[in-house]
C-alpha cells in the first residue's frame, strides 16, 4: 500500500504520534498486565502540545458478552477464546485471550484512557475506539 497525504508508515516505532492507531487482533496475543503495558505506553505517546488534536487507539479484536450477541456467535467467541488460552499460555496464567466488555474498560481507564466506544464489526469481531 503506498504512503499518502493521509497515511505514512512509521518503521520500527511501535509508538508513534498520531492521529489515529491501529491494533488488529493483537491484544488478544497479551495477557492483562502486558496489555496495561502497551496501553499505558500509547497513552503516553498520543499527548500533543496542541489541544485541538484529539488521537485515539482503534482496537479491531473480539468482545465476549455482548447484548446484541447470538448465543451461537458467544459459543464461538468464547471456543476462541479457550484456544487463545491454550496457545498462548505462558506459566502462571499469563496468556492471552479474549475478553469482555467490563475488562475491556477496566484496562482503558486503568491506563489512562477516559473513554471509549464499541460498534460490532465482522460478526465476530468488534472495533474498539479508545480516547484518551
Amino acid at each position: 500500500m503506498p504512503q499518502t497525504e493521509n497515511l505514512s508508515f512509521v518503521g520500527g516505532n511501535m509508538f508513534p504520534h498520531a492521529d489515529a492507531i491501529l491494533l488488529k487482533l493483537v491484544m488478544h496475543n497479551w495477557s492483562n498486565e502486558d496489555c496495561l503495558k502497551i496501553l499505558k505506553r500509547y497513552r503516553e505517546a498520543s499527548t500533543y502540545n496542541d489541544e485541538e488534536r484529539k488521537e485515539k487507539i482503534l482496537i479491531i479484536d473480539m468482545v465476549l458478552n455482548r447484548d446484541e450477541d447470538e448465543a451461537n456467535m458467544t459459543e464461538v467467541k468464547l471456543l476462541f477464546d479457550v484456544l487463545m488460552t491454550v496457545i498462548l499460555d505462558r506459566g502462571g496464567g499469563r496468556g492471552g485471550g479474549q475478553r469482555t466488555e467490563k475488562k475491556w474498560e477496566s484496562l482503558f481507564l486503568e491506563s489512562g484512557f477516559i473513554g471509549y466506544k464499541i460498534i460490532l464489526f465482522l460478526c465476530l469481531r468488534s472495533l474498539i475506539q479508545v480516547f484518551p
